[in-house]
């Protein structure tokens, strides 16, 4: 039988590889932080509350990729030049 440090080990190249990662999410984070704050923040929150449209918190609990996508896009050609 295996002992607990041995099975720990076998999580290490996993999470190496999802550091390696990290810089370029940090740059998608923040990327999309300011897509936010330049086309959403006017009307929408990321908390519950809302403002001319729905807060954003929880979003991803009520609806699949699919639909958010679609709301997205479409949200885009309503009100965006």
């Amino acid at each position: 039988m295996k002992s607990l440090t041995d099975r720990r080990w076998m999580f290490a190249p996993g999470l190496v590889l999802s550091l390696a990662g990290a810089p370029g999410l940090v740059a998608q984070e923040a990327e999309g932080q300011a897509t936010f704050e330049e086309k959403c923040v006017a009307c929408h929150t990321t908390g519950s509350d809302r403002l001319v449209g729905p807060g954003l918190a929880g979003v991803t609990e009520r609806r699949d990729r699919d639909w958010i996508i679609s709301a997205n896009r479409s949200s885009r050609a309503r009100t965006w030049p």
